[in-house]
This record gives structure tokens, sequence and C-alpha cells, in this order.
């Protein structure tokens, strides 16, 4: 009896004790997402630096004869008193209708889009909330580019991570 209780115990600090290194871990990398985004967003230009309308195109030409596949993306980013961002991602095109609310973690260089809920007009749909759906990172040239994850263009040959698609149209 007493082999069996001592047993469980040491199953459970076990058990306890990699959940709280998976606890510090996130801790961890939560504080550098905020000591990031803290130290890159101080005056109003900079609260409101993703802020704008995102587009892309593509167009998947020759797969049904005579015609052009196509689907054009939208990204409207925008920002709270606060500095926090919220976005809506709209994508259009063949067989396409995709309505997304995400939310937006942002430092001075990058912005990861963070799968919230489907709006309504939305047609189908596999994402859970907390998917990361995709980001932008700006380079040392100063050039927008996406990485991919969960969400994905619908021509292969897009799906290159490190490459510029999106374009700021508006501001």
């Amino acid at each position: 009896m007493i082999n069996k209780f001592l047993c469980f115990l040491l199953v459970a600090t076990l058990i306890s004790c990699g959940k709280k290194e998976e606890e510090r871990q996130q801790t961890e990398l939560n504080a550098d997402i905020y000591n990031e985004t803290a130290a890159g967003e101080n005056s109003a230009e900079e609260k409101n630096k993703w802020s704008g309308r995102y587009g892309f195109h593509e167009s998947a030409e020759g797969i049904t004869p005579g015609t052009a596949q196509s689907w054009d993306w939208e990204v409207i980013v925008e920002s709270d008193e606060k500095g926090s961002y919220k976005a809506r991602v709209n994508v259009d095109g063949f067989q396409t209708i995709v309505r997304i609310e995400a939310d937006v973690i942002a430092t001075d260089s990058t912005a990861e889009f963070i799968f919230v809920k489907y709006l309504p007009e939305n047609m189908f749909g596999s994402f859970k909330k907390g998917d990361r759906l995709f980001g932008f990172r700006i380079n040392e040239n100063g050039e927008m580019l996406t990485y991919w994850d969960k969400m994905k263009p619908y021509v292969i040959k897009n799906r290159k991570d490190g490459k510029i698609t999106f374009k700021k149209i508006i501001a």
C-alpha cells in the first residue's frame, strides 16, 4: 500500500514539474513579445504603424482552359487607443468567400495574425481560435515579407515564405 502511494506521489510530482516548465516557457515567450512590443511602440505614429489596408492578388492561369482562377486578398488592420491591433481578413475569388476576424500581435518589425472568429459572410472554415494564420515582417530594406502558417495562398508558387506578397494600399 505504501509503495503504491509513493509511486502515485512520484508520478504526480513529475507531471506537475512538466506543467510548471511549460508555464515558465510560455511566460517567458509572452514577456518577450510584450517587451518587444512595448519597446517598439512609443509615439502615436508607432502605435498606428500597422494600421491600414493591405492587398494581394493571385491568379492561377491555365488550370481551366480559357479562364483564369484568381483571388483577391484584403487585410484591414485597425488599432485602438492602447495600441492593440485587430484585423479583418477577406479573400474573394474562384469559389471563395473568406471573412475572418483576427488579433494582431505586433512589434516594430513584425505583425502576426491570430484567428479569433469567422464573420457571418464566410463560406467555409477549419481554423480554431488561436491559430496563427500568417505574419508580416519588415526586412532591413524596409520591404514587407509574408510568412504563411495555417492560412495559405491558393496558388502553390505563392506559398513560399519570405516573399513580398501583400502591399499596403491605404495607411
